[in-house]
């Protein structure tokens, strides 16, 4: 829900790829725009910046991970930056599964999983943020230890908290 208007409220899907707004405290969603025909079945994540709730930011698993933009409440978004050109890894083939969190001055983070391997589908995850709104990002940093520990990360989630500091949690479907 909004910060400030409890009748407004965004939500996002695990695996619809879509983004909802609603103005009547969520009796009723209608579909976000953002100029793209599909987003497909992606994982759709969305949160309103605090300081300024007109702001929405959304990650999308389309075109290999990216970030979304909304300056009007998260009715219309539009492309932010695209996670597959961070250089997760040398031989990065995939981004997938991008969690976002904003911190205090409303700049996002971001977790996700990175390919590495097409053939054995070695991935890792790996973290990155913005200091200036999401138009730069800083370097990557990876965060698990992927296939060479018997680890398959998974699906993360990021959170931020009021200092700073950064926590990335994630699936192991395989132990």
């Amino acid at each position: 829900f909004h910060p400030t208007n409890s009748a407004l409220a965004i939500a996002g899907g695990r695996e619809s790829g879509t983004a909802h707004f609603s103005t009547d405290g969520g009796k009723t969603w209608r579909n976000a725009t953002h100029g793209v025909a599909d987003w497909g079945n992606a994982r759709v994540e969305i949160t309103y910046a605090r300081a300024n709730p007109s702001i929405v930011y959304a990650s999308v698993d389309v075109n290999r991970g990216s970030i979304w933009r909304s300056t009007d409440g998260g009715v219309n978004f539009s492309p932010l930056v695209n996670v597959s050109r961070f250089r997760s890894g040398p031989n990065t083939v995939l981004t997938t599964n991008i969690a976002l969190a904003l911190d205090a001055a409303d700049n996002p983070h971001l977790a996700w999983v990175g390919v590495t391997s097409a053939q054995t589908r070695t991935q890792d995850i790996y973290y990155s943020r913005s200091a200036d709104g999401g138009r730069a990002f800083g370097p990557v940093i990876q965060v698990s230890l992927g296939n060479n520990s018997g680890v398959n990360p998974r699906e993360p989630a990021l959170a931020v908290d009021s200092r700073g500091a950064v926590f990335v949690a994630w699936t192991n479907p395989d132990r």
